[in-house]
């Protein structure tokens, strides 16, 4: 009889966006042949507001048993954010003032977190994915000592948080995605499990992708992903613009949901949500793809790119970015708007060095982030887990 795993996470579904969301989704896609799987999540679509969305209860996704409960309450993100401003000015937090804080970032589920603690006996081990939300933070500790977390974590306020420091003491292990996020949430917490492995996720680059139209007349380069302020979009905005004085034929296309607060400008493209046959057509034809943002913990978008050969200019405050650029030699980093136009120029001058740092992407993906390698990382350490328990 298969081990039976709960992947548990705020939120899934194939019309749910976001990394960690198709990272989990991916999880579920490896391992389903080699174990049993439930998903327990909560009923929100939207991480704005966390409203309920899907049907609560059991149902069922390719053949995958999913479990949704209710988020108790909507979260008011005007309220979540000025709260968020005074309490991470504090140097001194208390306890009573985490739990407040957890309880506004939400999704807050408590009937999920009670499911975990009265099926502790049903699995064999829980799979947890980031480390931000109430779900990990309330839910972990009820079976921490069979559970897994892939954190998905940054360099940013809440991971300095006691109750983040005692999620990551609890756990029986980590999945990182990268090394650089294992040496940072060592540094941060030197109190963390040591038992820890680097994963990741797979990368399927289309056999057909030389094939696909171009969609978008003239040259371009490429940014996709979600169209926020946090992602870094405005300074990229900023830095392009100005290189648009030098290649005034140049365009950036960028891909993603529509966001209402982005006005156009000139030179830049906005497409919107594309297919996913749309979007290898996309990067197939760019010049380059854009990384602006800093808070990265593996970027299945850069990935992707290096999959289709494409070059990247990448922030190099992102040290997860960094270290892919440098140990692929498929991409340059930029510190400040002199360096972004200065190796975006060497770039756009230089075909053969396109040629061959899109050679150096491709041979990093089929290296690293094959669906067999990862496939067998995710289930040589479940097993490890399970093993030990069973001694």
């Amino acid at each position: 009889m298969k081990p039976h795993i709960a992947v548990v996470i705020h939120r899934y579904g194939k019309d749910v966006m976001g990394g960690a969301e198709k990272h989990a989704e991916q999880a579920v896609a490896v391992l389903k042949d080699k174990f049993k799987i439930t998903v327990i999540t909560t009923t929100a679509l939207d991480y704005i507001t966390w409203k309920n969305h899907y049907p609560q209860g059991n149902g069922f996704e390719e053949n995958v048993e999913i479990i949704r409960f209710p988020v108790k309450k909507e979260r008011e993100i005007n309220i979540f954010n000025s709260y968020s401003e005074i309490f991470f000015s504090k140097q001194l937090k208390t306890s009573s003032e985490e739990e407040d804080w957890f309880n506004l970032q939400g999704p807050e589920c408590p009937k999920l977190v009670e499911y975990l603690k009265n099926n502790y006996n049903q699995f064999d081990c829980f799979v947890f994915f980031t480390y931000l939300y109430y779900t990990t933070v309330y839910g972990l500790p009820t079976v921490a000592d069979k559970s897994i977390l892939i954190p998905t974590s940054h360099n940013e306020p809440p991971i300095y948080l006691q109750k983040i420091k005692d999620v990551f003491s609890k756990t029986w292990g980590l999945l990182f995605n990268t090394d650089s996020e294992r040496e940072m949430v060592y540094r941060i917490h030197p109190e963390a499990t040591k038992r820890s492995v680097i994963g990741g996720i797979y990368i399927e680059c289309p056999e057909n992708i030389k094939k696909l139209s171009k969609p978008f007349d003239g040259k371009y380069c490429l940014y996709f992903g979600r169209l926020e302020r946090g992602k870094g979009i405005y300074e990229l905005f900023d830095n392009f613009l100005a290189l648009k004085t030098i290649y005034p034929d140049l365009q950036l296309v960028c891909l993603g949901k529509s966001n209402p607060e982005i006005k156009p400008r000139m030179g830049i493209v906005f497409p919107g949500f594309v297919s996913d046959k749309e979007k290898w057509a996309y990067i197939h034809h760019s010049e380059f793809i854009v990384m602006p943002s800093q808070l990265e913990s593996l970027s299945m978008t850069l990935l992707e790119g290096f999959a289709a050969g494409k070059p990247a200019l990448v922030n190099a405050n992102c040290d997860v970015l960094v270290d892919h650029c440098r140990r692929s030699g498929a991409g340059m980093w930029y510190t400040d708007y002199n360096e972004f136009i200065a190796e975006a120029e060497y770039l756009m001058n230089s075909s053969n060095l396109r040629r061959k740092m899109g050679k150096n992407g491709v041979d990093y993906v089929k290296r690293y982030y094959s669906m067999k390698r990862i496939s067998g990382i995710y289930t040589d350490f479940i097993n490890s887990l399970i093993e030990s328990r069973a001694q």
